[in-house]
């Protein structure tokens, strides 16, 4: 409001201004063209008027006035003198008017005919004094301007913050608005009530920066819950082993078996630190993205898990071309896979797991176990939270960050069957033959 106020007053001064100037070239050329006539007839004229002088050459005209500087510029000229005729300036730049403003006995104004050059005619003094209003003569008429002046720009002031004020208000209201809001889904939105101008425009953006803002506060919350049921798991585990410790300490083949399965804890914990670290690095895994073999990747993975299955372990089932590739972070490959093998491996820890690649590019994963509840809704669904564990949850979300498609199904086994679909510029030759390699 104070800005606009400023300019208000501004542009209300700038006016002034130009008016001013306006005004005094109109009286300028007034005086010029009532001069010129008079100044032409002097040579003629038997008598001449009393406020009009002639000088035939520059040094007679400077020891008569006083005048420093004459210009060169062939015309009518403005200049101001004192009472006595003793000093006199011919105004031909600011600096002249400035020194005249500034010296209070230079009262009495003239206007000087400078003639042509080879002219013989000399230079023409006419005293305007007479014409003219003089600091003297007009003490009171500058006080009642002035008081007028003063008494305008404080109608344009108050006209300006007037303005302002109601110019501004559907800005504060919508200020307050903001300030009053709670977190959480506003209702009604901030664009109800507001017309389709500017202002409205403005409402509907922070309508939908809100809803930005609802939607990160709730993946937030949902991912935290999401990191405590998963690390609930593991560290508990860790717990439970941490307990039985002291009574296995003298058997070896406990001892061995408490190991074991403090080994597989901290192996998840770790694949689990690995997924949330990937989860909010999503910036950083697009600018590190490139083509990825999924066949070597499936191969290290099957072999870590064999290793950390207890005997006898899973039968793997792969099907993949040494081509298939991926265009991602090696990092969200290696963690989708191993999320995918790791569930399947909990659900058919002696069964048979298939991992295999179709056209155009999917990645799927089958095993022989339980399989999905067909009368629970999908893991996406919102009614269903926790029905096939937050673990689902997670890994849908990394592979939508991605733009991959994650979906479920039932394998030819009857167990369950989890399919990635990769984007369309990834490539899969023809499938090969399955093959059979059970690891133990």
């Amino acid at each position: 409001m104070l800005v606009l106020t400023t300019l208000s007053l501004t542009g209300f001064l700038a006016i002034c201004g130009a008016g001013w100037l306006v005004v005094l070239h109109a009286e300028h050329e007034m005086l010029d063209a009532f001069l010129l006539p008079i100044a032409d007839d002097l040579a003629t004229q038997a008598e001449t008027p009393t406020w009009v002088r002639r000088f035939p050459d520059a040094a007679t005209l400077q020891a008569a006035t006083g005048i420093a500087r004459l210009p060169t510029t062939p015309g009518w000229h403005e200049g101001f003198y004192d009472s006595d005729r003793k000093r006199a300036v011919v105004i031909s730049r600011f600096v002249d008017r400035w020194r005249v403003w500034m010296d209070g006995a230079l009262e009495s104004e003239f206007r000087l005919r400078v003639p042509s050059a080879g002219s013989a005619e000399g230079y023409t003094l006419a005293d305007i004094t007479s014409f003219e209003f003089t600091e003297v003569r007009t003490a009171a008429s500058r006080r009642s301007v002035l008081s007028l002046a003063a008494a305008v720009v404080a109608l344009a002031a108050a006209l300006g913050w007037l303005i302002a004020r109601w110019t501004l208000r559907p800005v504060l209201a919508l200020a307050k608005l903001a300030q009053a809001s709670p977190i959480g889904p506003l209702t009604p939105p901030f664009a109800t009530g507001f017309a389709d101008d500017e202002i409205g425009f403005l409402a509907r953006t922070l309508d939908v920066a809100r809803q930005r803002e609802v939607a990160a506060l709730a993946r937030e919350h949902r991912f935290l819950a999401e990191c405590s049921h998963e690390l609930r798991t593991p560290l508990a585990t860790l717990r439970s082993a941490l307990g039985l410790w002291p009574e296995v300490a003298a058997d070896p083949a406990a001892r061995e078996r408490i190991i074991g399965r403090m080994e597989r804890a901290v192996s998840r914990t770790e694949a689990l630190v690995r997924f949330f670290l990937i989860l909010t690095r999503e910036d950083r895994q697009r600018a590190e993205s490139g083509w990825v073999e999924l066949e070597p990747v499936v191969r290290e993975l099957v072999e870590e898990f064999t290793q950390l299955t207890l005997p006898p372990g899973p039968c793997w089932t792969t099907a993949l071309p040494t081509s298939a590739r991926v265009w991602a972070s090696r990092d969200v490959v290696v963690c989708v896979v191993r999320n995918l093998i790791d569930n399947a491996v909990k659900h058919a820890p002696q069964g048979r797991i298939t991992l295999q690649w179709t056209t155009p590019a999917t990645f799927s994963v089958a095993d022989d176990g339980p399989g999905f509840d067909a009368s629970l809704p999908a893991p996406s669904s919102p009614a269903s939270p926790g029905s096939y564990g937050l673990g689902w949850t997670l890994l849908e979300r990394l592979c939508r960050v991605q733009g991959w498609t994650l979906t479920r199904g039932v394998a030819p086994s009857g167990g369950a069957r989890v399919d990635v679909s990769f984007h369309a510029s990834s490539t899969a030759p023809g499938l090969t033959t399955p093959v059979d390699r059970p690891q133990k």
